[in-house]
């Protein structure tokens, strides 16, 4: 059996596990995880706030914010 993941969805694996391996309470921006992980800052932001929406990621806003 293949399993075919959309890109959006092998997105939001990528992104999920880079959070998973960081150190707590350390936020980091749409665009420091889109360079890590060599996507786009734009896809990537649409990705990041669906899975704040489902509250799997969380988020804090300012200047001293990310995901």
């Amino acid at each position: 059996m293949i399993v075919i993941f959309s890109k959006a969805c092998e997105l939001d694996l990528q992104a999920v596990l880079f959070l998973s391996t960081q150190p707590a309470g350390s936020p980091f921006s749409s665009g420091d995880i889109s360079s890590e992980l060599k996507v786009p800052k734009e896809f990537l932001s649409k990705v990041l706030q669906t899975l704040t929406g489902k509250g799997i990621v969380g988020s804090k806003k300012g200047k001293t914010g990310g995901f």
